[in-house]
């Protein structure tokens, strides 16, 4: 703007004219540097940077998920161990427990013949 007060309103200037004057102009491009390497082959080696990364990551998860599985089937094959084992106390209980009452009732039985034997032998000495 070549005018006085240009910034008041109403802004600009009410008549334009060229200026002879040289005026140094700049322009700018945009490159990279030459240090580095070209786009496509920086993005190359960054995708298989990354592929090799992903590639040891899933490597690395899938062994840890095999031994968590081997643990978990061996703690389930121990689980089992021990549920047979509780079966086989609980069946050997069951079966003394078993044996005690057959004893008890054969007890019972005895006593039982002994008192009858009692009162039949008591009514055959008694005549009346």
């Amino acid at each position: 703007m070549d005018c006085a007060y240009w910034y008041e309103y109403p802004y600009g200037c009410s008549v334009t004219r060229s200026i002879s004057e040289p005026t140094p102009t700049r322009a700018c491009a945009m490159r990279l540097p030459d240090r580095l390497k070209r786009p496509v082959a920086l993005y190359g080696e960054l995708v298989s940077r990354y592929a090799e990364t992903a590639a040891a990551d899933i490597e690395r998860k899938a062994v840890a998920a095999a031994e968590q599985r081997a643990a978990t089937l061996e703690r389930k094959a121990e689980g089992k161990g021990a549920l047979v084992s509780g079966g086989q106390w609980f069946l050997a209980f069951m079966a003394v427990m078993f044996l005690y009452l057959i004893v008890a009732i054969e007890r019972h039985q005895r006593r039982l013949a002994a008192r009858i034997e009692e009162r039949l032998g008591e009514r055959s000495a008694d005549p009346s």
